[in-house]
């Protein structure tokens, strides 16, 4: 937005308010940016700015007073001229004191977007021996309050859509007026249009500033023009890519003749990029509606290689030095089939894993066969075990964020653990799933939730022929609590039982436990449950909860704090009375393309002196949940 255009009840001798300027949030980027370069060293001395030191040029400081907060006092110096961080070289104090002055328009223009439209300001220049003063005095006058927000329509006769309200605009009525309030709304009100069948949308305002009640009155006009269904998707495939449009068309969330839906493109675009198969997806469609209220779109792809190779290394106190590697192929037979390889080794675990992914399966859009073979041999604290494991699934998304799978699966397993009499088990199981995902990222979440509940029947065929059932419940919420995402609020519960059997007669790899990376932060891993005879033996039970600040104060690194708590507990509802084990800590994230790489340094806050480490720490990509 160019400008923000006033319309003021006033006296005629008041000067007209000016218009926006950058935000709080990028000032305060830039200012950091600043100070890291050492280009503020006086700015953290009283907000003064000493400049203008190259050879001809006279050095001055740049102060504020009066500045009605330390955040305005920031922006004043951050918009001018002679305070910047390419200040002019100024020979003598005549033109310093112009330059001063000619600062005073911008300076009124920042006041004036934070609601201050009644403020005056003075600029003083010392005489006498350098570096001269220029000190700026703020009479900033009352700020002005949002008192009424209105949103009207300028629609034809066929007009469906609804309209947010003030508060999903981001609009708080009583709040100090903020000018980036607005393009904000306009941009809302666009989005909202778009997503319910108008695409040509757009959003008039009227801003009046009544100088009497020291208020804002602001009406937007929603102009939606014509509504538009979905038409023909004109598909462009990459040259030489071996691959049926219809899988391209699968990923398409809507059919021809429906509404059009901007976010339904969006969803789309991640669709196909979350293939792996493109390296670009873009849709793009005429100026105007068609016939029969129809926009035709056209969709350009760009291939991705579909072969990859990966490799990767971990590190934590418990587990010690990890390696990562996989191999994956995207469209093995040409209708998106992928089969993915991977091997994870370390100081406890050995993990084989092989899976592959039909998609259309029973020629269904959005239906997936998924079929797994895993062989591990696995050495925690808790138990002793070999396995194979195999399994196939059916995935089907029954809405555009939520899916269901269900399936059969078989584990062979020798298992050497502190409380059961059996080593060997073959358990038939049957896989079930449900999970609504609306994270925005999965390896570095800013918004958005993930719900899941996953559990099984499982049928032992050696021995006694037992019967149980496990499931687990997981939910993960996620908050800005910054422009840009900068500051995020990630939170996380678990809970889960195995109900059918005592606990020895449960496999060992089966039951629930707490403690590492993935879990309880601070505590080795598995090891958060009963002791027996020094060794944990986990539970028919678990409950997890986990609380995590994520700052990103550059672009490429962040700081985090967390606090994770959880327990496996012996019966199948937690006991209350035994120690839920507590972990804190702080995390340092360095973000790159493919997610950011992670380091926790975690410290145990019910430390069991005979067991438990002063602390552990962690390294490995992505966010810890």
């Amino acid at each position: 937005m160019e400008g923000l255009t006033i319309l003021c009840n006033r006296n005629p001798q008041q000067k007209k308010p000016h218009s926006t300027f950058p935000t709080i949030v990028l000032a305060k980027v830039l200012i950091l940016a600043l100070t890291l370069a050492g280009c503020a060293k006086e700015l953290a001395q009283d907000l003064g700015l000493a400049r203008s030191e190259e050879p001809g040029g006279i050095p001055y400081e740049v102060k504020i007073t009066g500045a009605p907060d330390e955040e305005m006092e920031e922006l004043l110096l951050l918009v001018s001229a002679l305070a910047g961080d390419d200040p002019p070289a100024l020979v003598t104090s005549g033109l310093i004191r112009r330059r001063a002055e000619e600062d005073i328009p911008n300076l009124l223009k920042a006041l004036h977007s934070r609601g201050y439209y009644k403020a005056e300001m003075q600029v003083e220049v010392s005489e006498g021996k350098p570096p001269l003063d220029v000190n700026y005095t703020v009479i900033p006058g009352p700020r002005f309050t949002l008192a009424q927000v209105r949103i009207l329509v300028d629609a034809e006769p066929e007009y469906k859509a609804g309209l947010p309200s003030p508060q999903e605009l981001g609009m708080e009525i009583g709040q100090g007026f903020r000018s980036e309030w607005v393009p904000e709304a306009q941009k809302r009100i666009r989005q909202a249009l778009a997503s319910q069948g108008y695409p040509f949308a757009e959003a008039a305002y009227e801003a009046v500033a009544d100088f009497a009640s020291n208020s804002m009155h602001i009406t937007f006009t929603a102009q939606p023009g014509p509504f538009a269904r979905f038409g023909e998707t004109d598909i462009a495939m990459p040259e030489g890519l071996d691959l049926s449009p219809d899988y391209v068309r699968s990923k398409l969330p809507w059919k021809p003749g429906e509404a059009f839906d901007a976010q339904a493109l969006a969803q789309a675009r991640n669709n196909l990029l979350g293939t792996g198969l493109f390296s670009y997806a873009q849709f793009a469609y005429p100026e105007q509606v068609g016939e029969n209220e129809e926009l035709p779109l056209r969709l350009e792809l760009r291939e991705r290689p579909p072969r990859t190779v990966r490799a990767g290394g971990t590190y934590s106190t418990d587990l010690g030095p990890g390696v990562e590697l996989g191999w994956e192929h995207r469209n093995l037979l040409g209708e998106g089939e992928s089969l993915s390889v991977g091997l994870e080794a370390n100081f406890v675990n050995r993990i084989l894993e092989s899976t592959y992914r039909e998609p259309f399966f029973l020629f269904r859009e959005n239906q997936s066969l998924i079929l797994t073979a895993r062989a591990a041999d696995e050495q925690p604290e808790a138990y002793r075990s070999q396995s194979i494991d195999l399994s196939g699934v059916v995935e089907r998304y029954i809405f555009r964020r939520t899916r269901i799978a269900g399936g059969l699966g078989f584990t062979l397993l020798n298992v050497d653990d502190p409380i059961s009499d059996q080593d060997n088990y073959a358990l038939f199981y049957l896989p079930l799933l449900i999970a609504r995902d609306t994270r925005d990222n999965i390896l570095d979440p800013g918004g958005g939730s993930l719900l899941s509940a996953d559990g099984a029947p499982y049928y032992e065929v050696f021995g006694e022929s037992n019967w149980f059932f496990k499931y687990t419940t997981n939910a993960q919420f996620y908050w800005s609590l910054m422009d840009e995402k900068r500051l995020i609020l990630a939170t996380r519960a678990r809970f889960g039982q195995i109900p059918g059997q005592e606990l020895s007669t449960v496999p060992a790899t089966i039951r629930f436990y707490a403690g590492g990376g993935g879990s309880v932060r601070g505590y080795e891993y598995k090891t958060l449950s009963t002791l027996v005879d020094g060794d944990p033996v986990g539970g028919r039970s678990l409950l997890e909860t986990s609380a995590e600040l994520r700052w990103r104060f550059l672009d490429d690194w962040g700081l985090v704090t967390f606090l994770d708590g959880g327990r496996a507990y012996t019966d199948i509802v937690p006991d209350f009375k035994e120690t839920y084990f507590w972990g804190t800590g702080l995390g340092v994230r360095y973000y790159t393309d493919f997610g950011p790489i992670r380091a926790d340094l975690a410290f145990p806050l019910n430390r069991r002196e005979e067991f438990d480490s002063h602390f552990q720490f962690y390294i490995s990509i992505g966010q810890s949940f």
